[in-house]
Order: C-alpha cells, then structure tokens, then sequence
C-alpha cells in the first residue's frame, strides 16, 4: 500500500508507536546517563535541612491524577515529631517518584499505597506498603541491581527503564541509609532507613 493510500487513523497509530517508543528508548538512555553519574559519584548530593514529608508530597503530586485512574487509595501515617531532616530533597523526590511509579505498575487495580514517617532506633524510617503481587522470595535481595530480571516467567514485566529501584539504592546508600524490599500478607513494603541528623552540624 502507498503512503498515499494508507488511511489518515493507521497513519496516527503508526506515528503514535514511534513516539511511544522513542520516548521510552529517551527514559532508558536518561536513567542509564543518570545511574552512571550516582555510581561514579559525579552528581554530589545537595544536603539541606527540609521537611522529608513535603518532600514525599512534591514526588506525589504529579501522580495523583494517576492514581485516580487506577483507583488507588493512598494514606499517609505520619509520626514524627520533627519533620526537618538533612537530606538532598531532588534527589529523595526522585527516589520517592521511582517507588510510586512502580507501585502504579505491580499494585492491585482499587488497592491501596500506604507510606509511613517514622523514627526507629536513631533512624528515620518511611515504609512504602503496596498492596498487590508479592515479589518471589528469590527476588527480593537483587530487585535494587540494575537490568535484574526475574527467572519467574509469571512475573508481569511493566513497560520503563528496569533502573528506578536500582537508582534508589544509588541515592538512598549516598545518604548512608538502606532500602529493602518485603513481602507482606497481600502486597509488598519497601523499607528505607536514613540517619536521623536533625542535630547536624
């Protein structure tokens, strides 16, 4: 068929599916550039002493309509007495974007996002509970490595990067915390533990 003779709605679809994968082909080739900076430590982190709960929000905002589309209820248990941390706040936003777009992907259609501020043990921990497939327990421990894929073909495989938990691990271990993900009863709770340094001096 020539150009000329093909409908204007397949000439759409067509320039439709080149955009879509010239954008993600654009996300993979960004996260790669990215990850490569955090590992050869060329993007310093910024400390500043800010709210690690407005910070969580920020990362929020952009997917709320997101959310809504999925049916998604998200709550937020907040119970620090302080909110104020030293922290890079880009860098934790993008940590915290990589894990609730990730929960859009795995969690249940009409589920739940729970995200919890707390101090624990001289830390400051924020649990992110996803309701929905748990991870194989052969899993958990290399989810954060980049380009990991599951053995477990029943494993769905969402469209993006793969390096959105692998980039957290970066960030998160510059900070001198930790990240780990478990399998709870009916989804799934990354766990992330920062030093608590709201007497920094």
């Amino acid at each position: 068929m020539d150009d000329e003779e093909m409908p204007l709605e397949i000439k759409k679809d067509f320039l439709g599916n080149i955009i879509s994968e010239s954008d993600g082909l654009a996300e993979i080739i960004n996260d790669i550039l990215y990850l490569d900076k955090l590992e050869a430590g060329t993007t310093p982190l910024n400390i500043e002493h800010k709210n690690i709960t407005e910070a969580y929000n920020k990362a929020l905002k952009p997917l709320h309509q997101l959310f809504d589309q999925k049916n998604l209820h998200h709550s937020e248990v907040n119970l620090l007495k302080n909110e104020f941390f030293y922290f890079d706040e880009m860098k934790m936003i993008q940590l915290f974007q990589n894990i609730l777009e990730n929960s859009l992907k795995f969690a249940n259609e009409q589920g739940m996002v729970q995200t919890k501020f707390q101090e624990k043990e001289g830390m400051l921990k924020i649990s992110m509970f996803i309701t929905g497939k748990k991870i194989p327990e052969e899993d958990l421990e290399f989810i954060f490595e980049k380009f990991y894929q599951s053995k477990n073909q029943n494993i769905r495989k969402p469209l993006g990067s793969g390096l959105g938990l692998a980039i957290c691990k970066k960030i998160i271990t510059a900070h001198g915390g930790t990240i780990a993900a478990k399998n709870k009863e009916i989804g799934v709770t990354f766990e992330i533990f920062l030093p608590n340094q709201t007497d920094r001096t």
